[in-house]
């Protein structure tokens, strides 16, 4: 008995729509944030995503900005964490401890650091809003290890090890300092001296940010000029990246302007965790990003080692992973031998 096999081909027909959304593509979503008719959540000069992807807002309340600085400190709450789902407030706090909120970040532990510049101090806190560590004293602005003028911003590396601390207005009309703490036996200590870019008042550290391990470190100046064809000022502001060497934080690479296109750049910027992206945000008009190559080459010779013994007659080989340019330093017979590269 034959079997009669009937195969029946249904067409697939797929089609696209130019209203589908696209994943990579974000999309607003309106009146997610549901604060209380009666909740004041005044300037927000911090935001940051905990572990739980939530949104944690560091703000003023009622209170304006106001020179000279008020004493009394905000009777509001400055704290709220909002569901990143629901949009509702998980917890507020915050009243009756701060003068002039301005940098807020969240670490790896979820403890939260914040900087007041009318307090003129850096503060630790839990999640709970539990106070950890206090940095600088109450109300009392200055210039020594001890102390900050109006702190503005703080970031802490990934791994947790490095703190860093920023006073673009420190020195009034002299310019700003940065300064980098290490997680040494159990307290932070300060590592190599304050970093300062100039005597003139560009907003030094305005911008700040660094590495996931801590070895590299970039720095804003959003309201430092550069002189173009002679006489055209442009105040294009800069960026500077630093490299933690032997527990020094030297410069590495040339500076980098803003121009005519996009200025005042450097008031807000960030690296990518291994340091080799760097997104550079203008406080007037744009975002640039800039890919860095900041490791060194690996060379390789005669028995894993990158030096050659002198009185000898020999010929070594040595290889690097890119293109380089080969030298012979130190010794006092480096003139008897030549590089054939």
């Amino acid at each position: 008995m034959k079997k009669l096999i009937l195969l029946l081909f249904i067409p697939l027909v797929f089609c696209c729509n130019e209203s589908v959304k696209y994943s990579n593509e974000y999309e607003l979503i309106e009146n997610w944030m549901k604060i209380p008719d009666d909740y004041v959540l005044g300037n927000p000069t911090g935001l940051a995503l905990n572990s739980s992807q939530n949104l944690v807002v560091f703000h003023r309340g009622s209170r304006s900005w106001q020179v000279p600085m008020p004493k009394e400190k905000i009777i509001e709450d400055t704290f709220v964490e909002i569901d990143k789902i629901s949009g509702d407030i998980i917890k507020s706090w915050g009243a009756n401890l701060f003068i002039m909120p301005h940098g807020l970040e969240i670490d790896k532990d979820d403890n939260i650091w914040i900087t007041d510049v009318g307090l003129h101090q850096v503060i630790k806190y839990d999640s709970n809003g539990n106070e950890l560590i206090v940095l600088g004293e109450e109300n009392t602005p200055g210039k020594d290890s001890l102390h900050f003028n109006l702190p503005t911003d703080v970031a802490v590396s990934e791994n947790g090890s490095f703190l860093v601390i920023s006073a673009p207005y420190s020195d009034q009309d002299k310019g700003g300092l940065v300064r980098v703490y290490e997680f040494l036996n159990n307290q932070w200590i300060q590592i190599g001296p304050d970093i300062k870019q100039s005597n003139i008042a560009t907003e030094f550290g305005m911008g700040l940010s660094i590495s996931a391990d801590g070895s590299l470190l970039a720095i804003g100046a959003p309201s430092e000029s550069q002189v173009y064809d002679g006489n055209s000022v442009v105040w294009g502001g800069s960026v500077r990246l630093y490299q933690n060497i032997n527990n020094e934080y030297v410069q590495l690479g040339n500076d980098i302007y803003g121009d005519s296109t996009i200025t005042n750049i450097g008031y807000r910027i960030d690296l990518s965790s291994d340091g080799s992206t760097l997104a550079i945000g203008s406080r007037s008009n744009g975002v640039r990003v800039y890919s860095i190559d900041h490791k060194a080459p690996t060379i390789s010779g005669p028995g894993g080692e990158t030096s050659i013994r002198e009185n000898n007659t020999a010929i070594y080989t040595f290889s690097a992973d890119e293109t380089v340019t080969w030298s012979i330093t130190g010794g006092v017979d480096k003139d008897l031998f030549t590089i054939d590269s």
